[in-house]
């Protein structure tokens, strides 16, 4: 994390006043969600909450739950703050390494998991390629691909002109996104200048 932040300054990125980084947290049903509220309701000001990794943060799922109503109630957890403080999170998700014909088939889990958020952004890449394509869908999203490049010496992805079906992938990393104006804040991380 430290590296990556001292690149992205080193390229005329700049620190935010009122960026939090935390290391660890507890999971959702061990204190996790709670914690979450505390700092909600201490950082008015917060635009945008980035869990890295989903899987670490879900918490126990119900006894007894389908695989489905398990993963549901999962994404669940964090839609509640989203829609109670009206932050968008940014839940990083990995995916099953085999193809799919619907992208939204790649991320790891049940269908309950893009069921229960707001939008599914899936990042698409040749192992060893700077180049990919983002896959968008959601609810007040419109469904899209936009060719992606990544800037090393930024530490940043750039939006690429162009059709993103000139762009092959073999890799996935998936992101799901909570929020209905989720997308018009993190587009414009995608398209920075600096």
């Amino acid at each position: 994390m430290q590296r990556r932040r001292r690149q992205m300054l080193a390229a005329g990125g700049r620190a935010g006043s009122h960026l939090t980084l935390e290391t660890a947290c507890p999971t959702m049903t061990a204190g996790g969600e709670a914690l979450l509220i505390d700092w909600l309701d201490n950082n008015p000001h917060a635009r945008l909450v980035n869990i890295d990794t989903f899987e670490k943060m879900r918490g126990n799922d119900p006894a007894a739950a389908s695989a489905y109503a398990a993963d549901y109630t999962a994404a669940v957890r964090f839609k509640r703050l989203v829609d109670h403080d009206n932050v968008p999170f940014l839940l990083i998700h990995h995916v099953h390494k085999q193809g799919a014909e619907d992208f939204q088939s790649l991320v790891s889990g049940t269908n309950g998991l893009t069921g229960a958020v707001d939008a599914v952004l899936v990042l698409g890449r040749s192992r060893g390629q700077a180049d990919g394509v983002l896959h968008v869908t959601g609810r007040e999203v419109e469904e899209a691909d936009y060719a992606m490049s990544f800037d090393a010496s930024a530490g940043a992805w750039i939006k690429l002109d162009g059709p993103a079906s000139d762009h092959l992938m073999k890799e996935i990393r998936p992101v799901m996104v909570e929020g209905a104006t989720a997308m018009d804040r993190l587009f414009p991380l995608c398209e920075r200048d600096t």
